[in-house]
């Protein structure tokens, strides 16, 4: 498994490429506002052709929508009817099983940090280009986390090692090498520093 911290864009006719070979997605859209709803569905008709793409405007909704089919990814609201990232994405990994990409209102590195922990894979700022949403999508699939570039800027100092601890919670790495002097006073419930050099 890989942890993206930054990832480049491949150049558009590679990325047209590997999307002409994807197979055909199934989608799950979950967020309590139609007009965004409609808005990614129709980039992810377009990106991804063929694909079947299913909308929910609540938790519950999206469960009963999950069940048929299965979804390949779920794009969500991490603020999902009041609820905070962590509630909102563990209770989706719990109901539908697949894995999730989260958009972070304006950058909120809380709600990043939050849902990475609970099990999301990627995070994206709403104003990201349907490209990145792409690339996020690809690295949730194969089981790799996904942080915008706009986001992971935005953090500065420390933003990687919150990314890591995520990766160490939630299973997806065992052990993670960095320099020292990012690594924050204060680590996390879970995290612990095993050695030096």
């Amino acid at each position: 498994r890989q942890l993206h911290r930054v990832t480049e864009l491949a150049d558009p006719p590679q990325l047209e490429r590997r999307m002409d070979m994807a197979d055909k997605l199934n989608f799950l859209i979950v967020d309590d506002h139609p007009v965004l709803r409609q808005g990614i569905s129709a980039v992810l008709k377009s990106t991804f052709p063929g694909s079947n793409v299913e909308e929910a405007d609540s938790y519950e909704s999206a469960i009963a929508a999950g069940a048929k089919p299965v979804p390949d990814v779920v794009i969500a609201d991490p603020n999902l009817g009041g609820l905070d990232a962590t509630s909102t994405v563990s209770k989706l990994r719990r109901g539908v099983g697949a894995p999730i990409v989260v958009f972070a209102d304006n950058g909120d590195l809380r709600v990043m940090s939050q849902a990475l922990k609970a099990g999301a894979r990627a995070c994206l700022r709403k104003d990201s280009s349907p490209e990145l949403l792409a690339h996020a999508i690809e690295a949730a699939r194969n089981g790799d986390f996904f942080i915008d570039r706009a986001l992971a800027e935005a953090g500065g100092k420390g933003l990687f090692t919150k990314e890591l601890d995520a990766a160490l919670l939630s299973g997806a790495i065992d052990i993670a090498v960095h320099s020292a002097k990012d690594i924050p006073t204060h680590l996390e419930p879970g995290i612990g520093l095993a050695g030096c050099l």
